[in-house]
């Protein structure tokens, strides 16, 4: 399994967040059924890179292209700074659609969303 690139790191902002999924289905007397679709919630990570070098930018690219977009599974190590021992994943893209690197004064953005495959 691919391993996601440890380098460059995310810029200022680096987002974790957790989903769950569930189904909720209203009758006509106003009662709900929920029904829990996933067993565990799973961890979401966005990471958003600002300022990347052409070469970071194609790194990444390259990398969230050869998964072609949301299809096949990574390792990912939480670059959370604040984790004293660092937790691997097993990821997926979110998107299947990747804009190209936004070009600004020479440096690049990109934004990476990935969730957890449990």
């Amino acid at each position: 399994m691919a391993v996601y690139p440890a380098d460059p790191k995310a810029d200022y902002v680096y987002g974790r967040s957790k989903r769950w999924k569930t189904i909720v289905s209203a009758s006509e007397s106003e009662t709900e059924k929920r029904y829990q679709e996933w067993a565990s919630g799973r961890n979401i990570f966005t990471l958003v890179y600002s300022s990347l070098s052409f070469t970071n930018a194609l790194l990444l690219w390259d990398f969230w292209d050869a998964r072609k977009g949301m299809f096949e599974n990574f390792s990912f190590v939480d670059q959370d700074p604040n984790v004293v021992s660092p937790v691997t994943f097993t990821m997926r893209f979110l998107m299947d659609e990747l804009e190209k690197p936004l070009f600004d004064f020479g440096r690049y953005r990109l934004v990476m969303p990935m969730i957890e495959e449990v």
